[in-house]
């Protein structure tokens, strides 16, 4: 499996680059990326978890998944609130989020 992951991923990549190299291919974008990519991981952890576990492939899996979900809270547990608090910030976002009408500019004197 630690040979198979990463040819696999390169198979992936050379799927989201072959719209560039021939015509007529669809462009795989955004989500549709995000699906690939994430299909792609959670069906070569499957793959895994059975040659490894057998009958209870399906129990490690989905420990595997638990594992991967409390340790992304506790990585972006600190950051949420520290970007949440950047857009607040940003005038572009601010206004819209509380429905506040836009600021006037800034006097001649002020601005840069």
């Amino acid at each position: 499996m630690a040979i198979l992951t990463p040819i696999v991923f390169l198979l992936v990549i050379l799927v989201m680059l072959a719209p560039k190299l021939v015509a007529g291919l669809p462009e795989l974008k955004g989500g549709d990326a995000a699906a690939l990519v994430g299909g792609t991981a959670a069906l070569m952890m499957l793959i895994a978890t059975f040659a490894a576990d057998g009958r209870q492939a399906m129990h490690t899996a989905a420990d595997h998944i638990i594992d991967g979900l409390v340790f992304s809270f506790r990585a972006m547990g600190t950051v949420l609130p520290i970007a949440g608090f950047f857009f607040l910030g940003a005038a572009e976002t601010s206004g819209p989020s509380s429905a506040c009408p836009p600021a006037p500019p800034a006097p001649a004197c002020c601005s840069r």
